[in-house]
């Protein structure tokens, strides 16, 4: 109550009897991105697509998914039309001027009790969960969130900046980093991060920076093998 949250109602139920016929419910990583139609909202023209496990164009509009009693016109219906049926479904597709079908799969997202991040000094760095991560040149890890007044807010760092480097080193394993930070931790040295953003405008689309900060707190948070 007084949270201003809602959900529908047929979502819900679909959800609970999925759970009471002992499938997975949990919702798809989607492999493809959907353009916004000026004109006509409620259609899902795919602008770009990243999967190898379905035959899907840019330019493609998803009608809907076979089994699933409506049409899909946004990509939450199109979520909920997949629950439950991810190893095996087919959607419903106008390509130009032709109605066809497209079998495919999709892995389901990872459990919110399965995520990982690394917390020390007041920040949360964790696994970027963009889908068209690849078109940049981006790192591993961003910065999920610091908190106010920590060490490493007076520093200056913020929300949604990628981790270029620690230390002068690049890192693609949580458990690696951890291991890194922990005997910068040991050793009473500080940790040099180097960081970029996307940038407000100018003569590049990313800015780089590098702040220094004492290692405290250190500890893996989230998933089942959470340490101090």
């Amino acid at each position: 109550q007084n949270t201003n949250f809602s959900e529908r109602i047929d979502h819900v139920c679909n959800v609970l009897q999925l759970l009471k016929d002992g499938v997975n419910p949990s919702p798809p990583k989607l492999e493809f991105i959907f353009q916004e139609d000026i004109e006509n909202r409620n259609k899902l023209i795919v602008a770009k697509t990243y999967s190898k496990n379905i035959a899907l164009k840019e330019g493609d509009i998803i009608l809907g998914v076979d089994g699933y009693p409506s049409d899909t016109k946004s990509e939450r219906e199109l979520i909920h039309a997949l629950r439950g049926n991810l190893n095996n479904f087919t959607f419903r597709v106008l390509r130009g001027k032709k109605n066809m079908t497209i079998p495919g799969k999709l892995a389901p997202r990872g459990l919110v009790t399965e995520r990982r991040g690394i917390y020390f000094s007041g920040i949360l760095i964790a696994d970027h969960w963009a889908i068209d991560l690849d078109d940049f040149s981006l790192p591993t890890f961003i910065v999920h969130s610091v908190e106010p007044g920590s060490a490493a807010s007076v520093e200056g760092i913020g929300e949604d900046e990628f981790v270029e480097t620690v230390g002068g080193q690049s890192f693609d394993d949580l458990n690696e980093l951890y291991k890194y930070l922990q005997g910068l931790k040991d050793a009473n040295k500080k940790a040099v991060i180097k960081l970029k953003s996307f940038a407000d405008g100018g003569k590049s689309y990313l800015i780089y920076f590098e702040i220094s900060v004492d290692v405290e707190d250190l500890m893996i948070i989230g998933g089942i093998n959470s340490s101090k």
